[in-house]
């Protein structure tokens, strides 16, 4: 069963989907505490709101935002050309981003929207990115 944040993003994914704004989904999630790959989740999904398979990629190897990025760039390089559109959560979205751009991708950011997040919870998640954010700039520096 999808967390409420999952289907957040899935919903969200699947309206710029079907606004035509974006072409292709790319999935990206791994196994968690237990299977299906959280990818593996999202592409069902999609599929049971009516997006064709083939509209849909699916990296199941990733384990946070880094190699998200990075193992689908390596699975599906036609991302390197033109712009890439990343669909997660407000409080996610720039560090989501500035990975991206570490890894030289032309990207954007689509947040979710987040007024079903409890204000306590939201207030968590920012304070976790700030944390992951430090996390991510050293992991930058020590990559470069």
């Amino acid at each position: 069963m999808p967390s409420p944040a999952l289907e957040r993003r899935v919903r969200h994914a699947l309206s710029l989907w079907q606004a035509g704004v974006v072409s292709r989904l790319i999935c990206c999630g791994g196994v968690g505490n237990h299977p299906p790959a959280e990818s593996q989740v999202m592409r069902a999904m999609l599929i049971e709101a009516g997006v064709p398979g083939e509209a849909i990629g699916v990296e199941i190897r990733s384990k946070d935002t880094i190699s998200n990025i990075g193992n689908a760039l390596a699975q599906y390089p036609e991302l390197w050309k033109g712009q890439v559109l990343i669909v997660t959560d407000g409080f996610h979205a720039y560090r989501a981003r500035r990975i991206a751009a570490w890894f030289g991708l032309d990207a954007e950011s689509a947040s979710a929207p987040d007024d079903d997040i409890p204000r306590g919870l939201l207030m968590r998640a920012r304070l976790r990115e700030a944390g992951a954010m430090v996390k991510t700039t050293v992991w930058m520096a020590l990559h470069h």
